[in-house]
């Protein structure tokens, strides 16, 4: 969004989240009713996911203003605009505030929103009904670290950081990216569960949570795909082995989806062991469904039975990705971390 024109020169401010513009070669900004301008990057704040970028130069330029920090409350209407999940022209969702929140691990101000944000709207506005900036959309929670699903749940950079750190950003300021805190369990990319002995490739830039024993869950932070493991305990004397499970189980939707369909079984799949000792025999089950919000997810899950423990290894994505010019890789890359579990071994 544009923040800030220059008299002078016509040139505009823009400010947006780091992650919209990681990696990039070069930045291409797209202006409606004006066109399509090469942007320079002035500075960037990784730790905080902010970037501001600067465009030259157009007299048909407008600018939004970030509101005072007094005017963000707690039950104040605000509006999410963007283009999420592929599309080409706006969308707009609207909702509240419903809450204020600061991450001390990061020095940043997050304003909590039951409005829709999806990936895409990643670095667009979400405004006060005045029009001024309430803040930065920036990601949403769908599961918790339960995995209970969770609705209502999107945040975005509160108008009370933007304020403080946009200028230093423009005046060319950048803030390194903090030394990661490593997380003992991963190792070159695969991650070992210090409980159940499993072993998962962890795609690079992903995010990562095992704070529940029996489930872990690495997701991409721009799309929302995901790899989630869960563990639960079966009668290994009625269960020796995955077809005897799924002689008695299948596989059901989550209370809040629609639309669930089974679209393909395989009882045929098979993985070694994390000491290649032995083959593990396994299910997958395809399927297709819609979260409490509408949208489409394609999703697989993989069961295996083993010495009493039955592990569900899933991936999701929303079926939206298709549309990104990055889908073939990204779906390489969610498809080889899916098959990348290996039971524990012996």
């Amino acid at each position: 969004m544009i923040v800030e024109i220059d008299p002078s020169t016509n040139a505009a401010l823009i400010l947006t989240n780091f992650h919209v513009i990681e990696g990039g070669s070069f930045i291409d900004v797209a202006v409606a009713g004006s066109g399509t301008f090469r942007a320079d990057v002035l500075g960037t704040d990784p730790t905080r996911d902010l970037a501001v970028l600067r465009i030259c130069c157009d007299e048909g330029y407008t600018s939004l203003s970030i509101a005072a920090t007094a005017a963000i409350r707690t039950g104040e209407v605000v509006v999410v605009l963007g283009f999420p999940l592929g599309v080409t022209t706006l969308r707009i969702s609207e909702g509240i505030v419903s809450g204020l929140l600061y991450d001390q691990t990061i020095d940043r101000y997050e304003v909590q929103t039951d409005a829709a944000i999806n990936p895409g709207n990643s670095g667009g506005p979400l405004l006060l009904r005045d029009g001024t900036i309430a803040g930065i959309n920036t990601y949403k929670v769908l599961r918790s670290s339960g995995d209970v699903p969770v609705e209502g749940f999107g945040f975005a950079i509160s108008a009370r950081t933007l304020s403080v750190h946009f200028p230093r950003l423009k005046d060319g300021q950048s803030v390194a990216v903090p030394t990661a805190t490593p997380v003992p369990q991963i190792s070159a990319g695969i991650y070992t569960s210090p409980d159940f002995g499993y072993m998962l490739d962890i795609p690079a830039g992903w995010d990562f949570d095992d704070s529940t024993p029996d489930r872990t869950v690495t997701w991409d932070p721009n799309t929302l795909a995901w790899i989630r493991v869960r563990v639960e305990s079966v009668d290994r004397n009625q269960y020796p082995n995955t077809a005897a499970y799924t002689a008695d189980w299948t596989v059901a939707p989550a209370a809040t989806w629609t639309d669930y369909v089974v679209t393909s079984e395989d009882p045929g799949i098979f993985r070694s062991t994390t000491t290649g000792s032995a083959l593990v025999s396994g299910h997958e089950f395809n399927f297709v469904f819609r979260n409490d919000e509408g949208e489409l997810f394609d999703a697989s899950t993989h069961w295996f039975v083993l010495d009493g423990r039955l592990y569900w290894v899933n991936r999701g994505a929303p079926q939206a990705i298709r549309g990104l010019d990055q889908y073939a890789e990204l779906d390489r890359k969610i498809r080889l971390a899916h098959v990348s579990f290996k039971p524990p071994g012996s």
